[in-house]
C-alpha cells in the first residue's frame, strides 16, 4: 500500500479512537505524552543505527545526479557528484530533521494552543515512517538494494507525476557538464 494513502486510513482512524478519550482527564494526558515522546526516541534510534550501518560499510562509489531548478529562487537545475555514502547520509539526516520539526510543532500545538487531539493522532506517525524509509529497509530491514540512487518518491494516487524527478541520465549530465551548470563534489 502507498505510505500516504495508509497514512490518511490511520489518521482516520486514530481521529475516531480519540473521540473515545476523555482528553481533558490528566493520567490519559501523561499518558499520551509518554506514548508520542517514546515513538519519537524509537525512531529517532532506527535513524541512529541505520546512520551506524552506513557508515559501517562505507560505500564509496561515485553517483551523479541532476538536482530539479529550484523556481522560488530562481536557482538552475545543478549537477551534484557525492558518493553513496555521502547521499545516504544526507538522505538520513532530513529524516532526522523531520523528527526535529514535527516536535517543534506539536510543541507549539499541544503547549502553545492547548490541542491535545493532534497529540494522540501523531503518535504512530514517526515509527512508521521511520520503518518505510527506504534507507531502513535496506541497512536494518535487509530489503535488497539495487545500487540506484537518488531514490523516486512515490506519488500519492498512482502515477500521476508530483514533480520534477531528479535526473540520472548521462546525456543529461553531459549537457550540465558541458554547459558548466554544477559538478560540485561535496566532501
Amino acid at each position: 500500500m502507498n505510505p500516504q494513502v495508509s497514512n490518511i486510513a490511520i489518521m482516520l482512524v486514530m481521529s475516531q479512537v480519540s473521540r473515545l478519550l476523555d482528553l481533558s482527564d490528566p493520567k490519559t494526558l501523561l499518558i499520551i505524552r509518554i506514548l508520542y515522546l517514546s515513538t519519537n526516541a524509537i525512531a529517532f534510534i532506527i535513524y541512529q543505527l541505520t546512520k551506524k550501518k552506513i557508515i559501517k560499510d562505507n560505500n564509496l562509489k561515485i553517483i551523479k545526479y541532476i538536482k530539479p531548478a529550484n523556481s522560488m529562487m530562481n536557482e538552475p537545475e545543478k549537477l551534484q557528484i557525492v558518493t553513496v555514502r555521502d547521499y545516504d547520509l544526507d538522505q538520513l539526516q532530513s529524516s532526522i530533521n523531520s523528527i526535529y520539526s514535527s516536535l517543534a510543532m506539536m510543541f507549539v500545538m499541544h503547549i502553545v494552543m492547548k490541542y491535545n487531539n493532534p497529540l494522540f493522532m501523531q503518535f504512530i506517525g514517526p515509527i512508521k515512517g521511520a520503518l518505510e524509509d527506504t534507507l531502513v529497509r535496506i541497512n536494518l530491514l535487509g530489503k535488497e538494494d539495487d545500487g540506484k540512487r537518488p531514490f523516486k518518491s512515490q506519488p500519492l494516487f498512482g502515477k500521476i507525476p508530483t514533480g520534477p524527478d531528479m535526473r540520472t541520465d548521462k546525456k543529461s549530465i553531459e549537457l550540465l557538464e558541458v554547459a558548466g551548470n554544477g559538478g560540485v563534489k561535496y566532501e
